[in-house]
């Protein structure tokens, strides 16, 4: 797993824009033609001199194919899981956020330090 993934939870809102933009190869002037802006809008919420409307923020999102989670400040780290916990364990992880409400990141964590904990147990 990348410190990429666990650092996205800190990046401003004004980063992650830029981040998910050049990610999609994207170039402002294409964002902002995707999202129905201007380019010169786009740009001042990347230099953080104004921050998107949660409408604008949802259609930057299907733009570059990011979770709005992502944008709030939860990594996607459930994506990342696959390699770290068995299928059993995933399966279970999306049935435990589906019936108590939690991200599926925050369920990453628990079940994470679940099977970190049954590890050590094991010897």
């Amino acid at each position: 797993m990348s410190a990429d993934i666990h650092a996205t939870k800190y990046m401003t809102t004004n980063y992650k824009l830029v981040k998910a933009r050049e990610s999609a190869g994207l170039t402002q002037e294409e964002l902002a033609r995707a999202i129905g802006v201007k380019p010169e809008q786009v740009n001042m919420w990347e230099l953080g001199k104004s921050r998107p409307y949660p409408a604008h923020l949802k259609r930057i999102a299907e733009a570059t194919k990011r979770s709005l989670a992502w944008f709030h400040g939860e990594d996607e780290l459930i994506l990342d899981l696959a390699g770290l916990l068995p299928e059993q364990m995933l399966k279970k992880l999306k049935v435990m956020a589906k019936e108590n409400g939690q991200t599926c990141a925050e369920e990453a964590v628990s079940a994470i330090i679940d099977h970190i904990s049954q590890r050590k147990s094991r010897g």
